[in-house]
């Protein structure tokens, strides 16, 4: 049966001897996983014998002979590959049921017209998760924008305290300066320039108790001796 196909199919395109200059321009089609869509081809059927098609997935660069529309039907090559979801029933559309991952990639049609010239339309399908891939998507970013807010807010209550702690730390200083100001003695910032106020301190209270001696204990002394 096979070779019944094959030599019919040989016999179809034998006559086909001129392919056109200029294909026209690759068409890109997506869809989703489970959906179904449909591979469109501007033709008439009145000009039409025969179409192939041809496909080359993007996981695999080998190209596959999927299916062929003669006689007003279309025969589907590969079963195991596409599990029976492929139809033709107008002659021009190619519908793919139930889209798989693997679906993904390049669709070839090689159009046979009854003038002996041959047209070959790309289709470049891509297939998207779905549902469920958009939903991780989504779950992704809404992760990642709420970590980029945690690691912010971190950063600003670090930045915070820190403040907090240097504005205490500077407090104490000025509390242990005003403290020293107080008692007359100033801040300890030089130690020998303390020393030396200390003990001029100290000589001039020195000074003062001598002087007291001397004004108060010697005139009386000299008054008993009067006596």
């Amino acid at each position: 049966m096979e070779l019944m196909d094959g030599f019919l199919l040989c016999t179809l395109f034998a006559g086909v001897g001129n392919i056109q200059e200029q294909d026209p321009p690759p068409i890109v089609v997506h869809g989703n996983v489970g959906e179904s869509t449909c591979l469109s081809l501007n033709v008439s059927l009145e000009e039409i014998r025969g179409i192939r098609w041809f496909f080359s997935s993007v996981y695999n660069s080998e190209k596959l002979w999927i299916g062929e529309y003669r006689n007003g039907t279309f025969q589907d090559r590969l079963s195991g590959k596409f599990d029976q979801r492929l139809t033709m029933n107008d002659g021009k559309t190619l519908k793919i049921d139930e889209l798989k991952k693997n679906d993904t990639g390049t669709f070839e049609a090689q159009i046979a017209f009854s003038d002996n010239n041959m047209v070959e339309q790309m289709f470049q399908l891509c297939v998207h998760g779905g549902k469920q891939e958009l939903f991780c998507l989504l779950f992704m970013s809404i992760t990642f924008i709420a970590i980029i807010v945690i690691t912010l807010l971190m950063f600003f209550y670090w930045k915070k305290k820190r403040k907090r702690y240097a504005a205490s730390y500077i407090s104490k200083i000025w509390s242990y300066v005003w403290r020293q100001d107080d008692t007359g003695i100033p801040p300890r910032e030089n130690n020998d320039i303390c020393e030396n106020l200390q003990n001029s301190l100290l000589e001039s209270q020195l000074q003062q108790q001598v002087q007291i001696v001397n004004e108060v204990i010697v005139p009386k002394e000299k008054s008993t001796e009067v006596t």
